[in-house]
């Protein structure tokens, strides 16, 4: 039910949150009629967007309780526009609410989930206590951004009809994202064994827990990129540089973990049978290289207006994964796919780098980052082929650090530390 529904909550806001908080960041005054113009459209998106679920879970043909599951579930779908001052939180800074918003949810689910699990509730009380646990985090959201923000409810076409072109690129964004991510998955399932999804599957999850900390800053760096597009550009490419470098460090040392203990980390979590998982695994670990900094470059392409671009690199690059998969699937399996995510990346951080150098011809020092991934390669490289110890492998990882960070000559630590208070 949740896998089948997240697609359509992705299109319940669109992108109109992204662009929301970036007029939030360049025009503060506005916030009242900003926030107002996003429930309304959020509102109407979610309904259309639940709707829609409801419809096409009866043209797949699912049995009773599904349908039942997915109805439920796509209420709360519905009500997700409550949630909209979270975009006053991003833009003003003020993340701690989002937090607290997060942990309430979590907070009842987990009491939901022990208690159903001692009463042996079926699968659809699961699913009730995930709206019910929703319905908190956007009642929690609704008090404390009332105290910041109360929307203003300004009817206005054009304002409207601009809103919407802004955000139809990411929105259109979002579904080749959300194909991206999903299509290797499912070809798998249709071309292999589920065996091999699974192994996909744990290979996966990593690159999930790998983006929290990348993200964390990137959120934190988007309402800068946004206010300084307009009226620093100096200043917003030096914040791009202090980006650009500190997803750059966090990829060179996911990287070299995944090369050295990737095995380790399989059997420790799961156990010798998920082994197959090693190899893509390792492979997405590499592509954080790639990865990390695309995600900067969508964000900072996006605040500075250029959201049709990311759409067309998004959509090019995941044509390729799909194009590709068809032959690389049936021959090499969950490597053939891992292989093909990691290529789609590379092309879609050319595009990304390419576009940025056309208007922005110092944005950043890719010598410094070459030398930095080189390093990374050949440490992480001698550590994979000699087999040491682990305590010598985590010698070359400090090293790594080391001369990862004198590489990087530009890099500018008092303005890091600003960043991290931010975050």
């Amino acid at each position: 039910v949740f896998t089948f529904i997240s697609f359509f909550t992705m299109l319940s806001s669109f992108g109109i949150y992204t662009i929301a908080i970036r007029e939030l960041s360049k025009k503060p005054e506005d916030a009242s009629i900003i926030l107002g113009d996003v429930m309304v459209f959020t509102g109407a998106f979610s309904v259309f967007s639940g709707l829609l679920c409801i419809v096409i879970s009866y043209i797949f043909g699912y049995e009773a309780d599904i349908l039942l599951g997915i109805k439920i579930a796509a209420i709360g779908m519905a009500i997700s526009f409550f949630t909209a001052p979270q975009v006053i939180f991003n833009a003003k800074l003020k993340m701690e609410h989002t937090v607290v918003g997060n942990v309430i949810r979590d907070i009842l689910l987990l009491t939901f989930a022990l208690y159903l699990s001692r009463m042996n509730a079926g699968f659809l009380a699961y699913i009730w206590s995930s709206l019910v646990a929703s319905m908190g985090t956007a009642l929690y959201t609704q008090i404390v951004g009332y105290r910041l923000v109360i929307p203003k409810f300004v009817l206005d076409i054009n304002r409207y009809e601009k809103l919407f072109k802004a955000s139809l690129p990411l929105g259109l964004s979002g579904i080749a994202l959300y194909i991206y991510n999903y299509v290797d998955t499912i070809m798998l399932s249709k071309m292999t064994t589920m065996a091999m999804v699974g192994y996909y599957g744990v290979a996966y999850k990593f690159v999930f827990l790998g983006q929290l900390i990348p993200n964390a800053i990137l959120i934190t760096l988007f309402p800068i990129f946004a206010k300084l597009n307009q009226s620093d550009k100096p200043k917003a490419q030096r914040y791009f540089q202090y980006g650009f470098d500190s997803v750059l460090l966090i990829a060179v040392f996911l990287a070299a973990c995944g090369i050295l203990f990737s095995r380790n980390v399989i059997l420790l979590l799961f156990s010798p049978e998920y082994l197959p998982s090693g190899i893509p695994l390792t492979i997405f670990c590499v592509n954080f290289l790639f990865m990390f900094p695309n995600m900067l470059f969508s964000r900072y392409l996006i605040s500075a207006g250029r959201q049709t671009e990311v759409f067309v690199f998004m959509v090019l690059s995941a044509g390729f994964n799909i194009a590709v998969n068809f032959w690389a699937i049936p021959r090499y399996g969950v490597i053939g796919a891992a292989l093909t995510t990691a290529m789609s990346d590379i092309i879609f951080c050319a595009l990304s780098i390419r576009a940025l150098y056309v208007k922005e011809k110092t944005i950043m020092s890719l010598t410094q980052g070459i030398k930095m991934i080189l390093t990374a390669a050949a440490l992480t490289l001698l550590g994979s082929l000699l087999q040491l110890h682990w305590g010598m492998e985590l010698f070359l990882l400090s090293m790594l650090y080391l001369f990862g960070t004198y590489l990087i000559r530009a890099f500018d630590y008092s303005s890091l530390k600003l960043l991290l208070q931010n975050i």
